[in-house]
């Protein structure tokens, strides 16, 4: 009996919080924060995820109240307000073109700066395999020092073992010899 009143309860919480969440979830693009698109729309129960740097809400008394007063400001005969609204709208959507440039633009340096990384590492990888074979080559000709120096040392020596071994025989002869003469 314990062993179904454990799985009956936990499916009974994943129910509950299922239903619980009746509303959606919305995200709040990044680029919202520079656009001059309508205001999004928000309904209870929707969960809001904000990846734009900041966001305003207000509720619906308060939008409704700026949409009135947005459109008295653009139907009404005070030309400076209007002037300055439209001014005002002009300039969010340069701002938005000049967001939008300079995105490109950063895009495009991110682009300029992996080619280059990548070119340096092939660059890095020639100058490694190149490294190493200069390494083998050296190691290669230290071996080849090392035996011509041997080769010389067995040289010198056998030169001067000769040169002691031909002086040994000549007294030796020289000395036989002496001794037969004085027989």
């Amino acid at each position: 009996m314990k062993k179904l009143i454990f799985p009956l309860l936990i499916s009974v919480l994943i129910s509950a919080n299922s239903f619980g969440q009746a509303g959606m979830l919305k995200t709040v693009p990044l680029e919202y924060s520079s656009s001059v698109k309508s205001p999004l729309l928000f309904v209870k129960g929707d969960t809001i995820r904000v990846a734009c740097d900041s966001v305003y809400l207000m509720n619906v008394i308060r939008y409704n109240f700026y949409k009135n007063l947005h459109k008295a400001t653009l139907a009404g005969k005070d030309s400076v307000c209007t002037k300055l609204l439209n001014a005002y709208e002009l300039r969010l959507i340069e701002h938005e073109q000049a967001y939008n440039k300079l995105l490109e633009n950063s895009k495009q340096a991110e682009k300029v700066s992996m080619d280059l990384i990548d070119y340096s590492q092939k660059s890095l990888a020639g100058t490694q395999k190149t490294l190493e074979f200069t390494q083998a080559t050296l190691d290669q000709s230290l071996k080849s020092i090392d035996m011509a120096h041997n080769y010389i040392q067995q040289e010198k020596w056998n030169s001067k073992g000769q040169k002691l071994l031909t002086g040994v025989v000549g007294a030796g002869i020289g000395l036989l010899l002496g001794v037969l003469i004085m027989k």
